[in-house]
């Protein structure tokens, strides 16, 4: 679901954090990441800015996300 087309919020959030972890674990280009959920580069780049705004502004959200950031580094 996450590749699909969907705009569905329940979709989004997800592909949003896909992205963000794909950039900072695995470290790929935002055309890489792109290429593998179906997505333009630029909507890649701007999930990630929406990541890290969201991470700037929703404690509980930064802390989800470093919790999986460590699960997955761990």
């Amino acid at each position: 679901e996450i590749k699909s087309n969907s705009r569905v919020s329940s979709i989004t959030l997800p592909r949003h954090v896909a992205c963000y972890l794909l950039k900072y674990l695995a470290g790929m280009s935002f055309p890489a990441i792109g290429r593998e959920l179906n997505r333009d580069h630029t909507t890649v780049m701007n999930s990630v800015e929406f990541v890290n705004t969201k991470k700037e502004t929703d404690v509980d959200f930064k802390t989800e996300i470093e919790n999986i950031m460590t699960r997955l580094t761990n």
